[in-house]
């Protein structure tokens, strides 16, 4: 019975290749949304230790940047911030991971992103280890490195999570976001 419901020729490959492009479609919808939910207010994100789209210095390899920020909405709870190298061969590697950053604060100072901070909670980057670890990049291309702010109406319940447990626990708190840019090669 199953056999005779299943499209067979080229109807069916026509039908399957449909079917994949709209799986494909709505991967790509759930995966904008998880960064940037609809309504969300645009925070300016920048840094002193590098300027946006330009090079981050090699010290930062071993201690995290300074960030700041401004444009977070009133009802903002807690911020979480996501570093990624989009650039890494796998297409995707995350070397930080920070949440439950409290509303009152509006900026991270340099190296704050030890793995043993206090004043909130990381998550396991690239590495498998808490805190910054920055870029390492192979020889070769410019990477660049993303750092994404989320400003959240909740904090998070959740404990030293990997990134997709991070962002499942982000899903329909985010209520602000911004991002920065910086470079990096060897």
């Amino acid at each position: 019975m199953i056999k005779n419901m299943l499209p067979s020729g080229i109807a069916g490959l026509r039908l399957s290749a449909s079917l994949i492009g709209a799986l494909a479609t709505v991967s790509v919808v759930i995966s904008f949304w998880y960064c940037q939910e609809v309504g969300a207010a645009d925070i300016s994100l920048t840094s002193t230790s590098f300027k946006s789209n330009e090079a981050i210095a090699p010290r930062y390899v071993a201690i995290s940047p300074s960030l700041q920020w401004v444009g977070a909405p009133r009802e903002t709870r807690t911020f979480a911030i996501v570093c990624h190298d989009p650039d890494a061969p796998n297409g995707h590697f995350v070397h930080w991971l920070a949440y439950d950053i409290p509303a009152s604060r509006s900026s991270l100072a340099e190296g704050e992103g030890a793995a043993n901070a206090r004043a909130f909670n990381q998550g396991i980057n690239g590495f498998d280890k808490l805190g910054w670890n920055g870029p390492a990049p192979p020889p070769g291309k410019v990477h660049h490195y993303v750092f994404t702010i989320y400003a959240l109406d909740s904090s998070l319940n959740c404990r030293q999570p990997r990134e997709q447990q991070l962002r499942n626990s982000m899903a329909g708190h985010i209520i602000g976001t911004g991002q920065l840019v910086g470079t990096y090669q060897r």
